[in-house]
C-alpha cells in the first residue's frame, strides 16, 4: 500500500481543539504510531509517519485542518 508523508496543521486555535483528537485517531488506524513530531506553536504543526491515501483524503475532508 502507497504511503505518502504529510504534514498538516490548524487554522485556529479553536480548530486546534475541535480536531486535534479526530485527526490523530485517524492517524493512529492509519499509521499504528502513537506520537509524532510536532512544533511547540499553537496551534502545532505535525509531522506524522507516512499515511495512505485513504487516511489522506479523511484528513482533507476536515474543515479547519490544513494539509500538505
Amino acid at each position: 500500500m502507497e504511503r505518502t508523508n504529510i504534514q498538516y496543521s490548524f487554522e485556529s486555535t479553536a480548530d486546534y481543539q475541535k480536531l486535534n483528537n479526530t485527526v490523530h485517531q485517524i492517524i493512529k488506524d492509519d499509521t499504528g504510531a502513537e506520537g509524532w513530531i510536532s512544533t511547540r506553536s499553537m496551534p502545532p504543526t505535525y509531522s506524522p509517519p507516512p499515511v495512505t491515501n485513504e487516511a489522506l483524503e479523511k484528513l482533507k475532508k476536515l474543515e479547519g485542518l490544513n494539509v500538505g
